[in-house]
């Protein structure tokens, strides 16, 4: 498996900043990770739309890596993690929805 893309897992450190505006922004930790993304197969995806969940993607990355974080960076777009799957001793499944 080739891990060539990347990801970053965000952490919130429950503080917040204000913008420009004085609008309140969570103050987040940022760790870039690398990822495979993989498609979801048919049934992953039907099963989701079915349930409501739109924009699936899966990311694989190393165990080791991951520490329960709930959202995580891609190409500058966020994503929520719904589901993790261990692969083996390894690697780990994310599977994401687009925010």
């Amino acid at each position: 498996m080739t891990l060539d893309q990347d990801l970053i897992l965000l952490t919130p450190t429950g503080e917040t900043e204000e913008d420009t505006v004085g609008n309140q922004i969570p103050v987040e930790i940022k760790i870039e990770v690398f990822c495979d993304k993989k498609s979801v197969s048919r049934s992953e995806f039907y099963n989701a739309a079915r349930s409501g969940l739109n924009n699936i993607t899966i990311f694989v990355i190393h165990r080791f890596e991951y520490s329960d974080e709930e959202y995580v960076e891609y190409e500058d777009e966020r994503y929520k993690v719904i589901k993790t799957y261990d692969i083996d001793e390894e690697y780990l499944e994310l599977t994401c929805r687009k925010e």
